[in-house]
């Protein structure tokens, strides 16, 4: 189950990073809001995934702990995510913004390894 799991969240990172690539490129405005959609739907599978890894990886008595600093990351991304995506946005343009995620996160889910526990 553990390598269902990894393989899920690998590949709804590399699905999301294409989806992310063709935004830019799409005019429709249905066309938009169903990529929208769909890029939604994989970065939401890896909430679950990634607390339920992390609990089950962790030694029972630092779960609390293990559980505490991966909030901690998140609210750390989501502190700095606007301010870098500003950045890029006033650089590249908004379209930038959706190529540079597009190819992080394709990166990110390409370079991925998580090993069994």
């Amino acid at each position: 189950a553990f390598v269902v799991k990894i393989d899920g969240i690998i590949a709804s990172l590399i699905l999301s990073g294409i989806l992310f690539l063709l935004l830019p490129l799409s005019e429709s405005a249905v066309l938009l809001g169903l990529i929208s959609f769909i890029i939604r739907l994989g970065p939401g599978i890896g909430q679950p995934l990634s607390i339920s890894i992390t609990a089950d990886t962790l030694p029972q008595d630092r779960i609390g702990e293990g559980l505490g600093l991966r909030l901690t990351s998140n609210r750390l991304t989501q502190i700095s995510a606007p301010i870098l995506f500003g950045g890029i946005a006033q650089l590249a343009s908004v379209s930038g913004i959706f190529i540079f995620l597009g190819a992080v996160t394709i990166i990110g889910g390409w370079k991925a390894k998580l090993d069994d526990y």
